[in-house]
């Protein structure tokens, strides 16, 4: 009898062993390697594709934060309107407004608005800003007061126009108090503030000047 060994590969016998063993082998193999040569690929593409991918991305939710202005107590971003350049005098008109949106520029470039009030008087405008939480200081106190201490050209939205300003904190009681009366012929809830300054919030005011 012919050995096993010898009747597999014997010169006669090789290619058939061949076909029935080593070639499926070789198929896994190949399969195996061509799976992970893809998975390379695969992952090699996604790595490119995202060096591309992640500024688009970044674009595009930048050009959706563009259309985001402010609303009630949710902030946003760029302020739509026309640019107002000419000194204004007058800013009685703006007493028909209840809420203006004010726009400031933080360090990183993309602009940081807010609704807030304003009211006028003896030319200059005023508006407040409420520290429901701690710290209850300027500027630490709300996130836009600590922009505007850094950066304090904003711009001012009233109606569908906007009107760059210099913003400051008042510090001098005699124009706090000038601030205070304007707010408060304005707006009932300034009116109590003014009338029971125990029961009110701690708050300051911001002047606005024309740049």
């Amino acid at each position: 009898m012919i050995p096993l060994p010898s009747l597999l590969f014997h010169p006669c016998h090789f290619s058939v062993v061949s076909r029935l063993f080593l070639n499926p082998f070789l198929k896994l193999l190949a399969y195996l390697l061509l799976t992970t040569s893809i998975i390379e690929a695969l992952i090699q593409y996604v790595n490119q594709a995202m060096k591309y991918l992640l500024p688009v991305l970044l674009a595009l939710s930048t050009l959706l934060l563009m259309a985001c202005e402010p609303k009630d107590r949710r902030p946003g971003n760029w302020l739509s309107g026309d640019l107002v350049e000419d000194r204004i005098e007058d800013w009685s008109f703006s007493n028909k407004y209840q809420e203006v949106f004010i726009q400031t520029h933080p360090w990183y470039g993309v602009p940081h608005s807010v609704t807030t009030v304003l009211a006028t008087a003896n030319g200059r405008l005023y508006v407040p800003s409420i520290y429901y939480e701690e710290p209850k200081r300027f500027p630490d106190g709300k996130y836009w007061n600590s922009i505007v201490a850094q950066y304090p050209n904003v711009e001012v939205k009233i109606g569908s126009k906007l009107y760059p300003q210099t913003i400051r904190l008042v510090t001098d009681e005699a124009e706090f108090q000038v601030g205070l009366n304007a707010l408060a012929s304005k707006y009932p809830f300034w009116q109590k503030v003014k009338a029971s300054p125990e029961e009110a919030p701690t708050f300051i005011i911001l002047q606005l000047t024309q740049q």
